[in-house]
């Protein structure tokens, strides 16, 4: 029923939610988010947002940025203050997605969050919402200062040029030499493919030719 829309089959659909199965709940979340009513959506968020598996969260970062789902952001917002890692940072990405600039303090809190990925990812869903905000700029500075995580100094970088402070693409070009984790390099090269400079594209070949090498 959830795949053909309709909202008959939300209640039966929710029930499978909390099968031991993760293959079954993965299905049912997908059909959920195929209903156009306000209350699947509820119940995905209510539920599948906090799902172990980590397949069934992201359907739900998606569903509720394709939606663009405001109505949605209290429960999002407070997610990313008081919930476990993964799911505050799910709920850093998704308030990217809805793009309300009301999120823009809560993401500047969580550019503090113990967990990496929630501070990278509050600094992605800074600029996607308020680019221009001197205030985003002034935090996105602010925890690049003392950040010691590379991966997350990569990402707090790309962010700030996104926001206008072109000479943080001096750390992208370092971290994309840096001896250290792949990822990393990958993420500043990633960057610098977005916000780089035309004499850019001889330094990430370069990079490439050093990985083949």
């Amino acid at each position: 029923m959830g795949k053909l829309g309709s909202p008959d089959g939300i209640d039966t659909l929710e029930k499978k939610l909390y099968d031991p199965d993760d293959g079954i709940r993965l299905t049912a979340a997908r059909n959920l988010g195929f209903i156009d009513h306000p209350r699947a959506l509820d119940v995905l968020i209510k539920t599948s947002l906090y799902d172990e598996n980590e397949i069934i969260r992201q359907h739900v970062v998606k569903v509720i940025g394709n939606r663009k789902a405001v109505e949605a952001i209290p429960v999002i917002e407070a997610a990313l203050i008081t919930e476990s890692d993964v799911v505050r940072a799910n709920s850093a990405q998704v308030l990217g997605l809805l793009g309300d600039v009301t999120s823009s303090p809560t993401l500047i809190e969580g550019l503090e969050d113990p967990f990496h990925k929630v501070r990278s990812l509050s600094a992605h869903s800074l600029t996607a919402i308020a680019p221009d905000e001197p205030e985003v700029a002034a935090a996105l500075s602010a925890r690049l200062a003392v950040e010691e995580d590379d991966m997350v100094r990569a990402d707090l970088a790309w962010n700030l040029v996104l926001a206008g402070k072109t000479e943080h693409r001096a750390l992208l070009r370092e971290l994309l030499f840096q001896e250290g984790p792949e990822d990393v390099r990958a993420e500043a090269a990633q960057a610098l493919g977005e916000v780089g400079e035309p004499s850019d594209v001889r330094l990430l070949e370069k990079a490439m030719d050093d990985k083949k090498g």
